[in-house]
């Protein structure tokens, strides 16, 4: 669970794989095979109940949205421009903009930066716990929005836990950060 949300991490699966099978590995062959497979995966998710509607939202309240995200540049944007909703963010931080990934606050920071935002005017939408504990250091209040893989998480540390973006809108979660 500590690798999700973050692309930093001390422990490496490639050394842990190595030392269970106890030799090492041609990871030349094994890499493009796991990432076609990765990119497989992804290639059949859609977009998750609800996140169609509160972008369609927030492009009728006029905010401003970013994406701050572990992944690289170039995986974060095939899959949002396959979904077609790259366009619907006016800014895309990645883990080559910054030195650290999360939980360092580095993108959030930088997000913020990018869409000349303060912290207390915006919130983050996360769905691991090293975001969350990212989004928070930036300042920022947080909707935890687990996905499959992290249900059974800690999400403590978010100001607002939802199991799906269908749950409520826009201006409603505003409102419930605020109070």
């Amino acid at each position: 669970m500590t690798l999700i949300g973050t692309w930093d991490a001390a422990w490496s699966p490639a050394a842990e794989l190595e030392a269970r099978v106890g030799r090492s590995l041609d990871w030349d062959v094994l890499e493009p095979e796991r990432m076609a497979r990765e990119h497989a995966l992804a290639d059949a998710q859609q977009l998750l109940p609800g996140v169609l509607a509160r972008l369609d939202e927030a492009a009728e309240l006029g905010l401003r949205l970013a994406v701050a995200s572990s992944s690289s540049r170039t995986w974060v944007a095939r899959h949002l421009a396959r979904l077609g909703i790259l366009d619907r963010f006016e800014a895309l931080l990645t883990r080559g903009d910054v030195e650290r990934t999360k939980p360092d606050p580095g993108l959030y920071l930088g997000a913020l930066a990018a869409l000349d935002v303060d912290a207390h005017e915006a919130f983050a939408l996360e769905d691991s716990v090293n975001g969350i504990l990212a989004a928070k250091t930036a300042g920022l209040h947080v909707v935890a929005v687990p996905g499959p893989l992290m249900r059974c998480a800690d999400f403590s540390a978010a100001d607002l836990l939802l199991a799906s973006l269908e749950e409520h809108p826009l201006a409603e979660i505003a409102a419930r950060l605020a109070g």
